[in-house]
């Protein structure tokens, strides 16, 4: 079977909520159709899961109070290929 390619589309907003950051973004293909119902993972350095989300039908997913820090986003979904990245989220004014 062969599995389609995940894209993301990714947005770090800086919106002084409590403690941390939002991270939110659009899961979709590399022919920029939105992938609905994509787990979004985001893991600590020591792969222990510190948030989680489940995109919407239009591929948006949000994830609140992310402290600033590196990590590796997990994103997967029934009939793709795994979607892994690091990323750094940094502390804004």
């Amino acid at each position: 079977m062969k599995k389609g390619i995940l894209f993301l589309i990714l947005f770090f907003l800086v919106v002084c909520k409590g403690t941390g950051q939002i991270l939110q973004g659009y899961v979709k293909t590399l022919e920029e159709k939105p992938v609905s119902q994509a787990h979004v993972i985001l893991l600590n350095s020591d792969l222990k899961v510190v948030a989680h989300a489940v995109s919407g039908d239009d591929g948006f997913f949000l994830i609140t109070s992310v402290k600033k820090g590196v990590y590796k986003l997990n994103i997967s979904c029934v009939g793709f290929e795994v979607l892994q990245q690091d990323i750094l989220i940094e502390e804004r004014e």
